[in-house]
């Protein structure tokens, strides 16, 4: 993940020297560089399911769950920077989008009934919208903007318009 992340068009030979293997193992669990980025997008998005399943987040005010799970998910996605390699999600992976859409369309449907979040939108299609702010501010952040100015922007552009 981190090489992918550095390095986008790094090789499987790249990957086999950064794991300290070498390349046939590589191969033995990936066929091709697809499968091998397959792999690591499906992990990240398995952690991000995992912070969205954290019960801590559900007993949190919806505000300062939403502003949690946003900034997480901005440290986590810097981190990995699979916008560089590979689409988020694809028809491979639709489980997996349903499985990070369900609790976060639950999350803002806590934050509407809180009054935090605008309302004149259901809560599956502000699910959406912030999942795309949330990539759309990655690369200003692999850039330097800062993680806090990020979060921000992305509660700012969830409120209700005035």
């Amino acid at each position: 993940m981190q090489l992918l992340a550095e390095n986008p068009r790094a090789s499987m030979q790249d990957v086999a020297e950064a794991a300290g293997v070498h390349r046939a193992t590589v191969h033995r669990h990936f066929a091709t560089r697809d499968d091998l980025i397959a792999a690591v997008r499906d992990r990240a998005l398995d952690q991000h399911a995992a912070l969205l399943a954290d019960p801590t987040l559900a007993a949190m005010p919806p505000g300062a769950a939403l502003e949690r799970i946003t900034r997480e998910a901005l440290v986590a996605g810097d981190r990995h920077r699979l916008y560089r390699v590979t689409a988020t999600f694809d028809d491979s992976n639709d489980a997996r989008r349903d499985a990070l859409r369900s609790p976060m369309a639950a999350l803002l449907t806590r934050a509407q009934a809180a009054g935090i979040v605008r309302t004149d939108l259901p809560a599956p299609m502000l699910s959406a919208a912030w999942g795309g702010l949330v990539l759309v501010m990655l690369p200003p952040i692999a850039q330097g903007t800062p993680i806090d100015d990020a979060v921000r922007f992305i509660l700012q552009m969830l409120r209700k318009p005035r």
